[in-house]
């Protein structure tokens, strides 16, 4: 499955049917942010055909990763199903309200996902927790 972003946009909301998704966009980015909107997990990676665990993140339902890899990319690899929103930007900001939800039915939890940094071949959490967020109805 691919999916090209319009151009100029820097935002897309993408519905994986369980193979891997090409996400593409029409400038060069140095980092992605992937809100996992679904109720399983995702895979993202920079490079294609990868599987779990060779050189991939694993974003959980409901979470967010922001995803910095300094690298001049255009495309992101996404697996899995349901519902994921990326935001390509070239800086470590925050893009999304990271708050709990997707997978988390009772919507009470916390957010345990950071920023990723690539250097070479590895991947590093530079940032573990960044927030916890409670919210009753």
């Amino acid at each position: 499955m691919d999916y090209k972003v319009k151009s100029g946009e820097h935002f897309a909301t993408v519905v994986l049917d369980g193979t891997e998704c090409a996400v593409t966009f029409s400038t060069i980015y140095r980092g992605f942010e992937v809100k996992n909107n679904s109720k399983t997990d995702i895979i993202i990676s920079l490079k294609k055909g990868v599987s779990e665990g060779d050189g991939t993140v694993k974003i959980p339902a409901g979470e967010c990763v922001n995803y910095m890899h300094y690298r001049p990319l255009d495309t992101l690899y996404l697996t899995g199903t349901g519902e994921i929103i990326i935001a390509a930007k070239n800086d470590g900001v925050q893009v999304f309200k990271w708050i709990s939800g997707g997978g988390d039915d009772d919507k009470s939890g916390k957010n345990i996902s950071g920023i990723i940094e690539y250097f070479g071949d590895t991947y590093e959490a530079i940032i573990g927790e960044i927030s916890i967020v409670e919210e009753k109805i």
